[in-house]
């Protein structure tokens, strides 16, 4: 669903762009061979716009190396997830038997790994190839409807679960969740408890919810809004229980969810990156190492 809308909105953006060059053509004498050019890099340009607009929205004055290194991250991320990725993304597939790494006696711990809003599984294609590369079996689902309650993906996860739990014979998994899929199992783990979770690790979501002012006025956008009723009724209902599974991983300079050092969990201590963007959290050779290491701990 979200790759086919994707695609609608590249194909309306070069057409858009081919409409403002044939214009600047007419009027301005823009060379007549720049048309199709201007038409095909539309799309880039727009996304690079949105990167810079909201790294400037987040950076809240502060520019530092670090700010300027997450800035060109998350501009090269979103050019390979957004434009070559995504719109482009088969739909997920059923995850399928995980061959024993021979190093260990047991299997490592099923994964299940929850893309964050208006993405879908393909963001995971390192952080999925690592885990599996380290015995992991994994499984990487698509999360829809697109723009629904973060509550109601609940069932969903839990079939996926049920599932992973069946084919691995395991009796727990961890989940990892970026962006709006923290929230997402974090309501899970309030629907159906944390007996089914080994471990529960966040990248860069929006726990406390985001002041990024172009957020969407969907029901689940809404519920990532800064300090929303939804928010705060899902940090009352936490068990202790579910909190002590817990891992918060956060970038200083994220660029969608700020304040950024703000994103936890009752007294969790966040694990906090420098220097690396939102999307480019999914696949960052460091954060990758730290989700592993945290795998391998128990």
């Amino acid at each position: 669903m979200l790759a086919r809308l994707l695609r609608t909105m590249l194909f309306m953006q070069i057409a858009g762009g081919a409409v403002l060059a044939i214009i600047l053509h007419f009027l301005l004498g823009l060379p007549s061979v720049a048309i199709p050019v201007v038409a095909v890099i539309s799309p880039w340009v727009m996304g690079m716009v949105m990167c810079l607009t909201c790294a400037l929205q987040a950076a809240n004055g502060s520019y530092s190396a670090d700010w300027w290194r997450a800035l060109w991250g998350e501009m090269l991320a979103a050019t390979r997830i957004n434009l070559f990725r995504q719109p482009w993304a088969a739909p997920a597939s059923a995850p399928k038997p995980q061959a024993t790494n021979p190093i260990k006696e047991k299997q490592a711990i099923p994964v299940l790994l929850l893309h964050g809003y208006v993405c879908n599984h393909s963001i995971w294609q390192e952080m999925a190839q690592a885990l599996r590369n380290n015995g992991h079996p994994v499984s990487t689902p698509d999360l829809e409807p697109l723009f629904v309650s973060i509550d109601e993906y609940a069932d969903a996860v839990q079939r996926e679960v049920t599932a992973l739990c069946t084919l691995t014979g395991a009796s727990q998994i961890a989940l990892i969740g970026h962006s709006m899929g923290g929230l997402v199992l974090r309501s899970w783990m309030r629907r159906y408890g944390d007996s089914q979770v080994r471990q529960a690790i966040t990248l860069g979501a929006p726990h406390a919810g985001t002041r990024l002012s172009q957020w969407m006025s969907s029901p689940n956008g809404a519920q990532m809004q800064w300090h929303s009723e939804w928010l705060n009724k899902l940090a009352l209902s936490e068990k202790p229980s579910s909190l002590q599974k817990m891992h918060i991983g956060l970038s200083a300079h994220d660029s969608i969810v700020f304040p950024q050092l703000e994103q936890t969990v009752g007294n969790l201590t966040p694990h906090v990156f420098k220097g690396i963007g939102h999307l480019q959290m999914c696949a960052h050779p460091e954060v990758i190492e730290w989700v592993t290491s945290l795998l391998k701990a128990k």
